[in-house]
């Protein structure tokens, strides 16, 4: 059974369920995985405690609600948020079950598809403070960067304003006018969605240089605990 460690935020953990259910090539209700969903919305800005050091009420808040999904019965826990993979090796210490880390699967799924050149990563300031895709990179023998400060400041105004609940076409518009621009300005190849509200401003399909890590996450979800 699958546990997610949702709330974070709420649509994002949306998006991914919705996600497995696509990918599942289930023909029944009861071919479909069993999942246990806990959509936990009281949870603290990830950003605000990384950056200011104040991490323990999360990772405490995170523990109690992994331990909780392995109680009611997960055999395997994931969880659809890159910031909150600060506290990863906090959350599988304490299970005695699988956490299946989502930035490891894409620096591995990089790693397979060794298609070269420079990767970007758009992301939550809080994720790019924290250095969590660049340090599980560099294990990898990969390389990700961040974008110029002006352009993190202003992907970072798109994700507020995704959970604010504004019109995501305007939003599309602007995120990929970054990307174009990034790429012009710096020859980035590929460009990570590290964090779980930006694949929502690519509703009908996402660009082949554009990594979607819950996308990622989804098929490796489906691909191990689909039963035929």
């Amino acid at each position: 059974m699958l546990g997610i460690l949702g709330g974070m935020g709420p649509q994002a953990t949306l998006y991914f369920y919705q996600k497995i259910i696509d990918l599942c090539p289930a023909k029944s209700d009861q071919e479909h995985i069993p999942t246990l969903i806990m959509s936990d919305t009281s949870i603290p800005d990830r950003t605000t405690a990384i950056i200011s050091k104040k991490t323990n009420e999360i990772k405490n808040t995170l523990v109690k609600n992994a331990i909780k999904l392995e109680k009611a019965g997960a055999t395997v826990v994931v969880m659809p948020c890159n910031t909150a993979h600060y506290w990863a090796d906090s959350i599988q210490n304490v299970l005695n079950v699988p956490f299946i880390n989502m930035i490891e699967l894409v620096a591995s799924h990089i790693k397979q598809k060794d298609s070269g050149g420079k990767i970007g990563l758009f992301s939550t300031i809080g994720t790019a403070k924290s250095e969590i895709y660049q340090t599980t990179f560099r294990s990898h023998e990969l390389t990700v960067l961040s974008p110029p400060v002006i352009t993190q400041k202003k992907i970072s105004h798109i994700i507020e304003d995704i959970k604010s609940g504004e019109s995501i076409h305007p939003l599309s518009k602007r995120i990929e006018f970054e990307i174009e621009r990034w790429q012009q300005e710096d020859d980035i190849k590929s460009f990570i969605l590290g964090c779980t509200e930006l694949p929502l401003l690519f509703p009908k399909f996402v660009p082949e240089h554009v990594i979607d890590p819950m996308e990622i996450l989804a098929r490796h979800v489906v691909t191990n605990l689909f039963k035929k």
